[in-house]
Formats: structure tokens, C-alpha cells, sequence
């Protein structure tokens, strides 16, 4: 009787963590904010300017193969972007560039803030860590005096981003449950024409 009690606790645990693993994986569109209300939120509220960008990461575009003879003229550098947003320094080697429309900027909104994990309050995340970060992609916002207020870093390749300052909003950054949002991504830049970094490499 002792026996079967425990085959049947343990049973019934296996299907109650089951159950609840299954109902963590629910990422999708769960926000409800609307464009007026993603407006008041920073960086949004503060960004005259947004643009995406990508740029050459690590070693990409100095030597093809590792031959020290053959420069890859196809990872030619655009323009050299210094980025400086208090304890956050970088300069890239840009690429690609493209200005968005309002319209563009409101569909990233509505990914970054709407796109998220169901009732995260009520369930664990699981967070995933990464040996490797190097980015080849980013969301720049600029005030009225051309000024970067914020970078929105993305590496595609090991699925995390980095937000420069986050207030929050970029809570899905390492998230295992909701690693689609980068699929959304990686659309969103591939239709608004950037190609480099979000290409199967």
C-alpha cells in the first residue's frame, strides 16, 4: 500500500511538473499596450530619430580564410559609428543603414514591449547563458540633436540582446521560453532591408 502511495506521488509529480513546464513555454503576442501607450515609454518617448544597423563583428572583414594576403572586399565598412551612452562605449564598423518611418518604429515597439512571456509573474523563467555575444545588429535611437539616447544590440547567433540603458523593457533578453521573439526580430530587420547578421552564417 506504502508502495503504491509513492509510485503514485511520484507519478502525480512527474504530470504536475509537466504540466507546468508545458505552460511556461506560451510566448506570442501577450502585451496589450497600445502605439499611444508604447509612445510614453523610453526610449520611444524620447527618440526623434531611429535607424537600424549592422556592422562588422569581431574579426569579420579583415582576413578571408585566415589568409593574411586576402582582404574580403565584401565586408567593406560603410561609415564608423562611436556610440558613448553613460557607462556604454562602443564604435562600429557599419555596414548597413536604414532610417525608420514612424510606422516602422511603431512595429518595433509592439515587438519589444507586446511580444513576451504569458503570466511571467506567475511562473518561473528559465534564463539561458551565453559564452558567446558578439553583435552584429542594432536599433539606434537618436534625440532632436542627432544625440544616441539608446542601442538595442542583437546577436542572432546566440540569441541574446543587450539594451543601453533598459528601464525594463528588454526583460526577454536570455529568456529560454521565449526565443521566438528572435525569429521576429530577425524578420523585422530582414524586411526593412538589413541583411548582414541575420543571414545563416
Amino acid at each position: 500500500m506504502k508502495v503504491s502511495f509513492r509510485i503514485l506521488f511520484v507519478v502525480l509529480s512527474v504530470l504536475v511538473f509537466h504540466s507546468s513546464y508545458s505552460q511556461k513555454l506560451e510566448c506570442g503576442w501577450h502585451g496589450k499596450k497600445t502605439v499611444e501607450e508604447r509612445n510614453k515609454i523610453f526610449p520611444f518617448n524620447k527618440a526623434k530619430k531611429v535607424i537600424l544597423i549592422s556592422y562588422l563583428g569581431g574579426t569579420d572583414g579583415l582576413l578571408k580564410h585566415g589568409d593574411t594576403t586576402d582582404f574580403d572586399s565584401s565586408n567593406k565598412i560603410t561609415r564608423i559609428l562611436d556610440i558613448k551612452i553613460k557607462d556604454f562605449k562602443s564604435s562600429y564598423k557599419v555596414k548597413e543603414q536604414i532610417t525608420l518611418t514612424q510606422e516602422q518604429v511603431d512595429e518595433f515597439s509592439n515587438i519589444l514591449i507586446n511580444y513576451k512571456v504569458k503570466d511571467e509573474y506567475k511562473k518561473p523563467l528559465i534564463l539561458n547563458e551565453y559564452a558567446c555575444y558578439m553583435p552584429r545588429n542594432s536599433v539606434i535611437f537618436f534625440d532632436e540633436n542627432e544625440k544616441v539616447i539608446c542601442n538595442f544590440e542583437i546577436c542572432f547567433e546566440c540569441f541574446k540582446t543587450n539594451m543601453f540603458p533598459d528601464y525594463g523593457i528588454n526583460l526577454y533578453s536570455q529568456i529560454e521560453e521565449c526565443s521566438s521573439r528572435f525569429d521576429v526580430l530577425k524578420n523585422f530587420f530582414k524586411k526593412n532591408g538589413i541583411k548582414y547578421g541575420t543571414e545563416d552564417r
